[in-house]
């Protein structure tokens, strides 16, 4: 087990963290190849000042279920 599991699709991480932190956009989507690292979806909502937002969502690279969110 471990680093060989299939990883979720990015469509998939992405419909996943919207459910987690509803609204702004995704603006970065950052997942490894190692299956045991989770995957982070980075969003900005308009009230944020940073180009790429502050918002995290941190998701299971294979199920896509968050993790965290912040």
């Amino acid at each position: 087990a471990g680093g060989h599991a299939a990883l979720a699709a990015p469509s998939a991480l992405l419909a996943a963290a919207e459910r987690a932190l509803p609204g702004g956009r995704a603006s970065i989507v950052q997942w490894s190849p190692d299956a045991r690292r989770p995957a982070r979806v980075r969003k900005r909502f308009d009230d944020e000042r940073h180009p790429n937002g502050l918002s995290m969502v941190w998701l299971h690279p294979a199920t896509a279920e968050p993790l965290r969110a912040t």
